[in-house]
């Protein structure tokens, strides 16, 4: 589940802006792998299955046929730990 606020044009200007959050949510990794020995079990942490919370915003240039833009974002990513997202968009 997520959500957006944006704005665009922001005071009549060619800037924009937005912020965005979202929910997820994977259940705890319980299964099994066979190896040799037979079965071993191969649990994860729920701290570690649990994706959370991830928040983020962006700004943005938009000017006739010119677009840029910039994104940031961060995201509990399970065993990866807390992980930043960073994008830069360029359109014409």
């Amino acid at each position: 589940m997520g959500g957006e606020y944006a704005l665009n044009r922001i005071g009549g200007t060619a800037f924009g802006g937005a912020l965005r959050g979202s929910y997820s949510y994977a259940a705890a990794n319980n299964g099994t792998d066979e190896g040799l020995s037979g079965l071993v079990p191969t649990s994860v942490s729920d701290k570690a299955s649990l994706q959370g919370l991830a928040a983020g915003g962006g700004l943005n240039y938009n000017s006739g046929n010119f677009n840029l833009g910039f994104d940031y974002a961060f995201k509990f990513m399970g065993v990866l730990g807390p992980t930043n997202f960073f994008s830069i968009t360029l359109g014409w």
